[in-house]
């Protein structure tokens, strides 16, 4: 007795050695393409949601610098602009509450390219709108112009090389990150 499965694939090739070049051809394309297809619309026909979390900081170094916005100054810190990036698809409200590790804390600013304003002073967890993000379409959310998160330790100078934790909430979401801290060389 033979395998079913092996009786259809002697069936299959015996086929296609009787089919001309350009049915085979044509068999190959139409194959191709069906999965070329499959594989692209699969992932907007199922729609997958993107799970929240923090997409950076994720571990890298960020050196310390003396920033200054106005009349605000803060020596040994760090701009989380352009470096914090959350990630999601999921709508869990307008609030994202940000969190960083003891001795850290966060200052937020608002800078409209004229005057600024303090929303918050060395917190350890800022609660944000969701619209102080950027949202793009592959679900990425970056801090808006003009808003600068800034980390910094609560007393006493940073370590050369210390770790930093940082967590988001939103919803019932938790996203966890960390940066590296480090001076300047001179």
């Amino acid at each position: 007795m033979s395998n079913p499965l092996s009786k259809l694939l002697k069936r299959i090739s015996l086929l296609l050695k009787r089919l001309s070049f350009e049915a085979k051809l044509a068999i190959f394309l139409v194959t191709a393409a069906t999965l070329i297809i499959v594989a692209i619309a699969y992932p907007i026909v199922s729609n997958e949601t993107v799970p929240f979390g923090v997409a950076a900081p994720r571990g890298q170094i960020l050196i310390l610098e003396n920033i200054t916005i106005g009349n605000y100054h803060q020596e040994n810190a760090v701009d989380l602009w352009g470096v914090l990036t959350l990630k999601g698809s999921k709508d869990y409200g307008d609030e994202v509450t940000l969190s960083i590790s003891e001795p850290w804390c966060f200052d937020l600013l608002y800078w409209n390219g004229q005057t600024y304003a303090v929303k918050a002073r060395c917190v350890q967890n800022v609660t944000m709108s969701r619209y102080a993000f950027l949202q793009t379409g592959s679900h990425y959310w970056y801090l808006e112009r003009g808003y600068h998160l800034i980390a910094h330790r609560t007393e006493g100078e940073p370590s050369n090389y210390e770790r930093v934790y940082i967590a988001a909430k939103y919803g019932p979401e938790v996203g966890e990150g960390s940066f590296t801290v480090a001076f300047p060389r001179e």
